[in-house]
Formats: C-alpha cells, sequence, structure tokens
C-alpha cells in the first residue's frame, strides 16, 4: 500500500495536537481509519477521500466538528461560482445558509408560527434538497477538496489550534463582551427550545424600546441555530467553538482572497506561500483582538469571498447575483463593517472593469445581454433592496434619537477638509503596523508586530517600483481600491459615520491595510522565479508568524476570557449560601 501525502499530514496534525494541546480523541482515531479504509478499499474520488480525512482532522472537538458539517450540505450552490473549490464552495454555502435562517425567523415572529424541530431542520437543508433535484443528478463534485486545499486546510487548522484552542473551554466565555452577545443569543435559543418560536422581543436589550427584530436578528439566529440543531450540552463551550470556528474559516477566506490576488499559475510553492501569508496575516494579534467583535468577525469570511470574485471580474449573471446578496448580508449582519467592504468592493468593481472594459466586445456583450434581461435585473434588484428594509428601518423610525445638531452637520460642505485631516490623524495614530508586539495583557493595544509590518513595507515598496508587470496587475488594482477607499472614507466618514454605526476608520481602514500588507508579502514571494529563494521566503515567513505564537496565545486568553457567564463564577459562595438555614440567607 502506497502511502499518501494527505496520511502523512493528518497523521503529523493528530500527533501534534495530541502532545501540544494534551487531549487525545478517540473519535479522531476512529474517522482517520474510516477514511483510510474507504482510501485504500473504494473507488471514490481523491477529493472525496480528502475531505473525509479533513472531517477526521477537524473532529478533535466534536462541537467543531458539528459545525462544520452543518453547513457542508449548502457547498452544492458553488454551482453559481464561475471560479470553483471547495473553499470557495464552503463560505458561499456558509453565506447562503442566511437564506432559510430568515426564513425560519420570519415565520416564527412575523407569522407567530410555531415551528418544531423537525420542521426547523427540514426548512433548513430544503435549498440543498431543491439544488440537488434541479441539478437532476447527485454531484459530489463541490465537495472535493483538491490535494493543493487539503494542504492549506489541514496547516491552517493546525495553526488555529496552536494559537487559539484555550478558547475551546467550558469555564469561562471567550470574546471580551460576549457576555452581551451570548445572552441575547441565547433568548433565541431558549425560545426555539421552549416556544418553537424565535421571540419578538428580548428584555435584556435596553429598557424595551428595541424589539429583537431590529437588533441584527440575522446574525443573532444564525449563531443560535446550530445550538439548537446540535443539541450541545454546554451552551458556554459550544459558542466558544463557533468563535473558533469563524476564526479559522476567516483565515481560510483570506487564503482565497491571496489566490485571487497573486494572478500567478498555482504552483506547490506558490501555495505554501499563500498558506504561510494567510495563517502570518489571519492569526495576527491585530485580528485575535477583533474577535471582541464577534458580530463584525461573523462577515470576515464572507467579505474575503466577495472581494476575491471581484478581483476574477464577474461577468456572468449569477456572479452578480452573489455580489449583491453577500452586500445584502453585511448590512443586516454589522452595517459599520459591512460599509467598508462594500465601499471597498465597489472601487475595486470599478477598478477591476476599467482593466477589462478596453476590451470593447465585453461592453457590448453586457449592453446586449442587460436588455434581454432588464425585466429579470428589475426584479432581483427590486428584491435585493427590499431585503435589509426590516433591518435598516429601525433608524428612521427612532430618527428622533438622532441628535439634530449630527443631522445638520450632514449638509455642511466647509468642513470636509478638517474632517479629512482628522479622519487620517486618527488612522496613523492608531495605525497597526509597529516594530513592536501589543501589550499581552490589553485589548486596545492593536499593534501587527515588527515581522509582517517591516516585511510587508518592504514588499509593498519593491511592488511600486516593479509597478508595470502584468502579473502585478490584480495586486494593483487591490492597492489602488485600499488608498481610494481611505480618501473616500476621509471624507465620508465624519459626515455620515454616524448613520452608518461609526468606524470606517478603524472597522476597514486598518485590518485592510493588515491586509494590504499580507499581500504585498505574498504577490512578491510569488513573483520570483528561484525556487530556493522562494522556499527560503517561504520559511522566513513561518517563522516570523512562529515566533509570535507564544505571546499571541497569551494576548488571546487574556483579553477574551470572561468568568462572568460560567458556572465557575461565586461557586464557593454559592455552595456557602446553600448550606446556610434558610433564616440565616441573605
Amino acid at each position: 500500500m502506497k502511502i499518501k501525502l494527505s496520511q502523512v499530514l493528518v497523521i503529523v496534525y493528530l500527533l501534534l495536537v495530541f502532545l501540544l494541546l494534551k487531549i487525545f480523541s478517540i473519535l479522531s482515531i476512529i474517522l482517520f481509519f474510516i477514511a483510510l479504509s474507504i482510501d485504500y478499499f473504494t473507488n471514490i474520488r481523491n477529493g472525496i477521500k480528502n475531505l473525509l480525512y479533513i472531517i477526521a482532522a477537524i473532529s478533535v472537538f466534536p462541537a467543531l466538528l458539528g459545525i462544520f458539517l452543518l453547513y457542508l450540505p449548502f457547498t452544492i450552490f458553488g454551482i453559481l461560482l464561475t471560479k470553483r473549490s471547495f473553499l470557495r464552495n464552503y463560505i458561499l454555502a456558509f453565506a447562503i445558509s442566511f437564506i432559510p435562517l430568515n426564513i425560519i425567523y420570519l415565520i416564527t415572529t412575523y407569522l407567530s408560527i410555531p415551528l418544531k424541530y423537525p420542521i426547523i431542520l427540514f426548512t433548513f437543508y430544503l435549498l440543498p434538497l431543491i439544488a440537488i433535484i434541479m441539478i437532476k443528478k447527485v454531484s459530489l463534485n463541490f465537495f472535493e477538496v483538491d490535494n493543493k486545499e487539503f494542504m492549506l486546510i489541514i496547516v491552517v487548522l493546525l495553526f488555529t489550534n496552536i494559537v487559539a484552542s484555550n478558547v475551546i473551554d467550558d469555564k469561562g466565555l471567550f470574546i471580551a463582551n460576549g457576555v452581551r452577545i451570548f445572552s441575547r443569543v441565547q433568548v433565541a435559543v431558549k425560545g426555539l427550545n421552549t416556544y418553537n418560536t424565535v421571540p419578538i422581543y428580548n428584555p435584556g436589550i435596553a429598557q424595551g424600546e428595541a424589539t429583537y427584530l431590529w437588533n441584527t436578528p440575522s446574525f443573532k439566529v444564525h449563531a443560535a441555530l446550530p445550538d439548537y440543531i446540535l443539541k450541545p450540552k454546554s451552551p458556554i463551550l459550544f459558542w466558544n467553538t463557533q468563535s473558533f470556528f469563524i476564526l479559522f474559516l476567516a483565515t481560510l477566506g483570506i487564503a482565497i482572497l491571496f489566490r485571487s490576488i497573486i494572478n500567478q499559475e498555482e504552483s506547490n510553492i506558490n501555495m505554501f506561500a499563500v498558506t504561510a501569508t494567510s495563517v502570518l496575516t489571519g492569526l495576527n494579534f491585530y485580528f485575535l483582538q477583533m474577535l471582541e467583535s464577534f458580530k463584525a468577525f461573523y462577515t470576515y469570511p464572507i467579505a474575503y469571498l466577495f472581494l476575491s470574485l471581484i478581483l476574477d471580474n464577474p461577468k456572468r449573471f449569477t456572479d452578480f447575483l452573489i455580489l449583491m446578496y453577500m452586500a445584502t448580508l453585511f448590512t443586516t449582519i454589522h452595517l459599520p463593517y459591512g460599509s467598508g467592504v462594500i465601499l471597498i468592493g465597489a472601487i475595486l468593481f470599478l477598478l477591476t472593469k476599467s482593466y477589462y472594459l478596453r476590451d470593447k466586445s465585453e461592453v457590448s456583450h453586457f449592453f446586449n445581454w442587460v436588455l434581454k434581461n432588464k425585466l429579470k435585473i428589475i426584479v432581483i434588484l427590486a428584491i435585493i433592496f427590499l431585503l435589509p428594509i426590516f433591518y435598516l428601518s429601525s433608524s428612521f423610525i427612532f430618527k428622533d434619537f438622532l441628535h439634530e445638531a449630527i443631522r445638520s452637520n450632514l449638509l455642511k460642505l466647509d468642513t470636509i477638509t478638517t474632517d479629512s485631516i482628522l479622519f487620517f490623524k486618527g488612522y496613523f495614530a492608531d495605525l497597526t503596523l509597529s516594530l513592536r508586539y501589543p501589550d499581552v495583557n490589553r485589548l486596545d493595544d492593536h499593534k501587527a508586530g515588527f515581522f509582517i509590518s517591516i516585511f510587508g513595507v518592504l514588499s509593498f515598496f519593491l511592488l511600486i517600483v516593479l509597478y508595470k508587470l502584468e502579473s502585478t496587475r490584480k495586486f494593483r488594482i487591490f492597492a489602488w481600491a485600499y488608498i481610494l477607499n481611505l480618501f473616500i472614507s476621509s471624507l465620508i466618514e465624519p459626515k455620515i459615520g454616524i448613520l452608518l454605526g461609526g468606524g470606517l476608520s478603524y472597522r476597514t481602514a486598518q485590518p485592510y491595510l493588515l491586509i494590504l500588507m499580507g499581500a504585498s508579502v505574498i504577490t512578491l514571494i510569488c513573483l520570483i522565479k528561484n525556487k530556493y529563494i522562494k522556499y527560503a521566503l517561504v520559511a522566513a515567513v513561518l517563522i516570523g508568524f512562529i515566533h509570535t505564537i507564544p505571546f499571541a496565545k497569551q494576548n488571546i486568553t487574556n483579553v477574551h476570557q470572561e468568568h462572568f457567564a460560567s458556572g465557575e463564577v461565586y461557586k464557593e459562595e454559592i455552595e456557602f449560601v446553600k448550606r446556610l438555614p434558610v433564616d440565616g440567607r441573605i
């Protein structure tokens, strides 16, 4: 029997995880041997075998495996993508799973119709079932993981485990300020379990002036449904596992974006470079701290796919439909971050099209297509724009809360220059790039560390010198989109930032600066022809990242742990009170 690289990678992964994390999973061993048996004794495609090995690797944490499998059936919607891969299919699956979720939410709230567990489960998976019927054949193509992506997933999973596995804990709630979000999500879980409906009102929100309908229900119910479907024993452990899952998925999303930016043939060494740069960027101190904004982080993987699809020059109707749908998700999950991503995406789209529209045949094709499908386009646009109304309407209903002075400031144009200068002063004052690591005990010390700051800046300026190379085209477009986004944000942030919830200055300006530095590193590495120099640079990136791991692990533990939500808080005091006679209790 010939030993395969995929088998070696999973064995090494399991051994390292067992040793480093001091855990042992019999489930992972069993699933690995099942995958091994299927590998040797069946003729199933290699891509499906790779998926089975990934499932075995993920199963080290059973709750993580449950979450991963929950969205897996939706990967069939990869059929909508022009350029497909398992990771693209899976992140699109994660995005599309919001559709049945919102259907369940609207049925149980607006129509007040209780839905039993089997009905909710059937409704949730109805879209993949319809897709299978429409395809008219059972196809496993969308679930296949090629060898390059397999390596990427396993390495990213390993390093995410090493850096953030302490998040998966049932003694304290991880994610700073997470108790507030966690408690609101649990309202939805409790409503589904007790009354078979998502409650329309959450008594934990302010003092009654806002209902559950207006407080990002798409996010909260989407985060609640896995808990409801999988029925975990520990809600806190499960919530922490969801946090880990989103961090893992976001890091893989960065890899998708980098693969679109490098505009190169995906050789093995290029894929190694993408993997190394993705963990260096995605598991950076900055993003570990930004887990505090879990609601925004929830959209990160979708945002990276969104920008990647734009870089690939969307042409088909389904391409535009997917982009519009994702833009709608951004507004209904986290408007401040989402509006920034939409702005970057819009600039990226215009820059991408300005390059491709030199070919007049594409212009002609586009206008002919619009004329032939004008009714379809109008209907789709109407639906897309109507989707977020139930969420955005609250700002109009409660418009009196917007101070008159703020509203009047929107019309003042004489302060644009001053506002723009103040924006950039704040931008450089809070600059992520730094020669030092952040204080491991602080949440607000947003520093990326010396390696990506130095290597990223040097790579960026070297790419400016190599500006005219065709292979840097997509990087140029991405870099220009970021720079133009900064200037436009500086003009609109002081005026409409309050209406969007604020934060363009730090929710997208700083994180996408870090991503731009990562993109600079990967683009420069892929430009080099000599494979030995490439391997040396990839090794340097990995060494630079590995050096951060002890500090990053300590940082994420120190700044994210909240014992308030756990059952361990005041345990001794509670036990003492229980032993007191009734008349002695306070």
